[in-house]
């Protein structure tokens, strides 16, 4: 089964989208407002949605919730190609949500039943790790896909239409896994006040225990700046671009003449080989948690490490932004997400594995993961705005700052605190 869950992890990635997401829907008109305000929408669905989808996965099986998930994929990849305006812009976000929603938690518990069914248990966060570090490189090989695909349409919304091939391999993959990793599937077809009930549940035991608390709070301020972070990446990019010889030679390669095609080949060019060295470090990083924790003494040292290294990658980020410095801050930029990010996931998710009872393991990896939604749900249109505000007819680096001080404020919340081993006992118990 490892193999098959890393051809998932990497068919996943293939998100040919992802390294122009932002500007897409810039091409396609919107304003940094509006894509903040979709990006929020988006993930406050993920937010309502994320615990009931966790508690539907433990009672009516998680392969069938990742069936569903992908279906919901593929349909919001095909609004999104469409470009139908804002109104049902907002309908694709909302099928992505339920995508990532009945994904995020469900598959990690997938992963964790095949181990206590082969005895590994203890290889939780190697195991992880490796899985995570081929989904990594599907989004290095992806990025490469991406950028054959623009060059050759010559526009960026095209990638959408292509995403779905992948996910639609990935759907079956999922749909014939082994049946026991459904889970202690309920014999008799759950009502909702029993999803209500488990959700609830999960929810208790998430505020109950102080380590799992103090667990949920780390995820939300280390790795939600991250995944906001992400995207503004790209217009940096496009900044850094326009004022190198690269935006010229592209336009000579079959466009001479042409300055606005050489910029868009030459962001093109860009985007896809920093993603695809984005996707490599995250590979190597996520393959490499393991040995950092046993260096370090384990998994809350290793932590406390990241912490301080994250501190000081958002600092860095903020004087590069506003200082102009945009080759300076992409490298923090991928140091933030690629290396330091990916280091945190496995060593954080082997915690929360250790103190969650299997039959709320969904539950609760669902309510981490809406956490971090909450946290990008509210802060995304408010970054967008201050970073409209701020532009005017043209958009420079300083005017990314909101950016790197969000990740810079929670980074300092955590950095020099106590870590705190969660209570085994408790977390052992129902």
């Amino acid at each position: 089964m490892l193999w098959r869950f890393c051809l998932y992890g990497f068919l996943k990635n293939q998100r040919y989208h992802e390294p122009f997401f932002v500007l897409a829907l810039v091409e396609q008109g919107l304003s940094f407002l509006d894509i903040g305000l979709l990006v929020g929408f988006r993930e406050l669905c993920v937010n309502l949605l994320e615990i009931p989808s966790g508690a539907i996965a433990d009672l009516y099986g998680r392969r069938r919730s990742m069936v569903a998930s992908f279906a919901a994929y593929i349909a919001s990849f095909l609004l999104l190609a469409a470009a139908p305006g804002l109104g049902l812009l907002f309908l694709a976000m909302g099928l992505f949500a339920v995508g990532e929603a009945f994904r995020t938690g469900t598959h990690k518990a997938m992963i964790f039943e095949w181990l206590r069914a082969e005895g590994r248990e203890r290889e939780k966060a190697a195991v992880y790790g490796y899985t995570r570090s081929w989904s990594k490189r599907g989004g290095a090989v992806g990025a490469l896909i991406a950028a054959a695909i623009a060059w050759r349409a010559g526009a960026l919304s095209t990638v959408f239409w292509f995403t779905t091939i992948p996910y639609a391999i990935n759907l079956i993959n999922l749909a014939t896994y082994p049946s026991y990793l459904e889970g202690q599937v309920s014999e008799v077809r759950a009502r909702p006040a029993e999803v209500l009930r488990l959700s609830l549940r999960g929810i208790g035991a998430a505020l109950r225990l102080g380590g799992l608390r103090r667990l949920l709070g780390e995820s939300m301020a280390f790795e939600g700046p991250h995944k906001l972070a992400r995207d503004y990446l790209q217009p940096l990019i496009e900044l850094w671009v326009l004022g190198l010889p690269l935006a010229v030679w592209a336009g000579e390669l079959g466009a001479a003449g042409d300055p606005a095609r050489g910029a868009f080949r030459g962001t093109v060019i860009a985007l896809s080989l920093v993603y695809f060295g984005l996707g490599l470090i995250e590979s190597a990083a996520s393959r490499r948690a393991d040995a950092l924790a046993r260096r370090l003494g384990g998994d809350a040292p290793a932590i406390a490490w990241l912490w301080r290294a994250n501190l000081a990658g958002y600092a860095l980020l903020l004087v590069a932004l506003v200082v102009g410095w945009e080759g300076l801050a992409i490298a923090a930029f991928v140091i933030q997400t690629g290396a330091l990010q990916n280091l945190f996931r496995p060593l954080q998710l082997a915690r929360y594995d250790e103190h969650t009872p299997p039959a709320l393991q969904a539950t609760i990896l669902s309510i981490e993961s809406q956490a971090k939604a909450l946290l990008v749900a509210l802060a995304a249109p408010v970054v967008g705005w201050l970073i409209d505000r701020r532009s005017g007819d043209g958009l420079a680096s300083a005017e990314l700052w909101p950016v790197a001080a969000l990740g810079l404020v929670l980074a300092l919340a955590f950095a020099f605190a106590r870590p705190r081993a969660p209570p085994t006992d408790d977390g052992a118990s129902g």
